[in-house]
Parts: structure tokens; sequence; C-alpha cells
């Protein structure tokens, strides 16, 4: 079962976490390293660190995978259907992050 439910997450606990995340990885990821394997531009990578601009649902997913995560450590979940989503879109990803 494919679900389509699309959203955007933005709020200071997600850039918050984002940037702690990539900070404490062994070994230390620059934003440009970590931007490039997540498949964004560095630019995107900080506005998304820094709270500037909202990350679409799929980014949020993705970069929970690469960082070795749960979704529900990433954002704040308050939404059913956008954490199952994530959830869906972890356990089938393929893309090797």
């Amino acid at each position: 079962m494919e679900i389509f439910f699309d959203s955007t997450v933005q709020n200071d606990f997600f850039a918050h976490k984002l940037r702690e995340l990539r900070l404490c990885r062994i070994p230390y990821l620059s934003q440009e390293r970590a931007a490039r394997q997540l498949g964004i531009a560095r630019a995107t990578l900080v506005n998304y660190e820094l709270g500037r601009v909202a990350a679409p649902l799929w980014f949020a997913c993705a970069a929970a995978a690469f960082y070795g995560v749960g979704i529900e450590e990433l954002v704040e979940m308050k939404d059913e259907r956008m954490r199952e989503e994530c959830e869906h879109r972890i356990r089938n990803s393929a893309s090797g992050l």
C-alpha cells in the first residue's frame, strides 16, 4: 500500500536536531559532505539547519535513515499520518542512504 501524504517539516526542534546529528557524527561530517550524501545542495542544508526553510517530508525521512535514527527523533510527530508515511518511506528506501 502506497501512502500519498505530503507535507513539510519546519520547526526549531527539527533544525536543531538535524544540525546536532551531523556535528555529533563520528567521523565529523561537513555540511558539504552531508548535503552531497543526502542529495541536496549545501545551501539547502544550511537553510534546513537554521530553520529558514521548511524541509519536505521526503528529506526528513531520508535524513532519519541516513543518520540511523527514528523519524520521531528528528521531528515532533503530531500527525499520525505523517509518522506512518515517514516510516513507510524509510522501510522502502532503495536510495542507499
